[in-house]
């Protein structure tokens, strides 16, 4: 490898910049949490990963590639680590650290006609096509970009049926949809950025599902009259339990559209990474819990609801603060970049198990967490949010925790594995930190001095050292 693709990757130190304020802000509050006072983060992992296929697989993609057009195959980095199947934190996770993306390359249909060609032409060289189902990497697993599938069809005015392709965006469903005089959800964008996720959360009914070669090519579904209106509010609250409470009274006696019960270390973690602004009004000496409520039907109708609503929240001491809620992906980006790692449980729940489940998934993750063998004796940080959606409950629980810069994807899959097995569990107390992959390259000799000036004989972390460009750390302040 030459010296510029050695230069690639690097080491990042958490410390007191005056150009990246905002950065050093969430890095003292990582170190605050996870009771850790040093190095906690790398910004590319210290080693470069082989991205060329198995000997196995190198002729049989080859062939494939040779047996379709030109553009039936598309090598994008991009398009491989968005598309790879796999959980979103973990295909974020890879790029982030600069390890090879989950897939081989990205099938790239049409229509269904042709996706129906693809499937058969990959199966013939001894590949198969990812569906929404799958959730494990495996290169001999071809994800399919339905990117170019956006066909909108509007099946009846009068009754406000629409089918639509999976590649289709908001604008291609609302330039449709107004033409027939229908109306389109142009809330929750941080949540569905596309309508086919609408879909699949129940924000958006789903009647009925055409499919080609296993694969989900297009959704009919139901749009209410012109003149239908998606008022979002959210209220915050210092009181937890008030939070929670509200939450289950009003998703009980008056199921909104869409509900959401954001934990407080949730959203400290959207204003410490600069994506969202908690008002100061408020007793910041307490966490802040979020109650986000969405409103649908007439304009009259969603105000009148929106106004009555505030009042039974108000008396249990919850204020209405209405910014728009970011993406977790860009929270979770940015964690990467401070150098935590992020695992996401999701699951359905009841209302006579929710606390339960939340204790129970924050605890079987902080556990997984705390497990993993390190340098460092870290505390884990758990959030969580409750979704109420088409009358159904799921849980979605986070567990953060300082990187292993030395096996970062292996610390993320067996909190994952440990994580999705319900239960407390052994699995992730081994005796040592897993071997580097055998499709990992061999590390430079710049990152073996780099390796030795960072930890000692016994792999414990050296004293962060001063020097011109670099900043101590006061740990007096976390």
């Amino acid at each position: 490898m030459n010296d510029a693709g050695r230069n690639q990757g690097r080491y990042k130190v958490i410390m007191l910049d005056q150009d990246n304020r905002q950065a050093d802000r969430l890095g003292k509050w990582l170190k605050e949490r996870f009771h850790v006072g040093g190095l906690i983060a790398t910004q590319d992992a210290p080693v470069w990963q082989n991205d060329e296929p198995d000997a196995v697989l190198a002729p049989q993609l080859a062939a494939l590639d040779g047996a379709l057009s030109q553009n039936d195959l598309s090598f994008s980095p991009a398009l491989r680590y968005a598309l790879a199947p796999a959980p979103d934190a973990l295909r974020r996770l890879r790029q982030h650290e600069g390890a090879a993306p989950g897939a081989l390359a990205v099938l790239c249909p049409e229509n269904e006609a042709h996706l129906t060609t693809l499937a058969a032409k990959a199966l013939e060289h001894g590949f198969r096509l990812a569906t929404r189902e799958t959730d494990r990497t495996d290169l001999a697993i071809l994800p399919v970009d339905l990117s170019q599938m956006r066909r909108v069809h509007v099946l009846s005015a009068r009754e406000g049926r629409v089918s639509f392709q999976a590649g289709a965006s908001w604008t291609d469903l609302s330039a449709a949809a107004t033409a027939c005089r229908l109306a389109v959800p142009d809330v929750l964008r941080d949540q569905y950025p596309t309508p086919e996720t609408a879909i699949l959360s129940g924000f958006l009914p789903c009647e009925r599902q055409e499919t080609a070669a296993g694969i989900v090519t297009a959704y009919e579904t139901t749009l209410p009259p012109a003149g239908t209106r998606w008022l979002e509010r959210l209220w915050l609250f210092t009181d937890g339990l008030a939070a929670s409470q509200s939450f289950e009274r009003f998703c009980r006696t008056r199921s909104p559209v869409f509900a959401q019960l954001i934990s407080a270390p949730m959203l400290e973690l959207c204003a410490l990474t600069g994506h969202y602004a908690l008002p100061v009004r408020l007793d910041r000496t307490k966490p802040v819990h979020g109650l986000r409520l969405v409103f649908q039907g007439p304009t009259l109708d969603v105000s009148c609801a929106a106004f009555a609503a505030s009042w039974p929240l108000e008396s249990a001491w919850g204020k209405q603060w209405n910014r728009p809620l970011p993406p977790l992906s860009n929270v979770t980006d940015r964690l990467f970049e401070a150098g935590a790692t992020v695992v996401t449980k999701r699951a359905s729940a009841n209302w006579d198990t929710l606390t339960q489940a939340r204790r129970r998934h924050a605890g079987d993750l902080e556990e997984a967490a705390s497990n993993w063998p390190s340098t460092m004796k870290i505390t884990p940080l758990t959030a969580d949010i409750v979704k109420y959606v088409d009358r159904a409950l799921s849980l979605i629980t986070s567990v953060f925790a300082p990187r292993d810069y030395l096996a970062p994807l292996d610390q993320w899959q067996a909190i994952h594995d440990a994580g999705q097995m319900g239960g407390r569990s052994d699995a992730v107390s081994i005796a040592e930190p897993p071997e580097p992959a055998a499709d990992f390259s061999e590390e430079s000799p710049e990152w073996q001095a780099i390796r030795n000036a960072l930890l000692d004989e016994n792999g414990s972390l050296r004293p962060l050292q001063t020097d011109g460009d670099f900043k101590t750390v006061d740990r007096r302040h976390g």
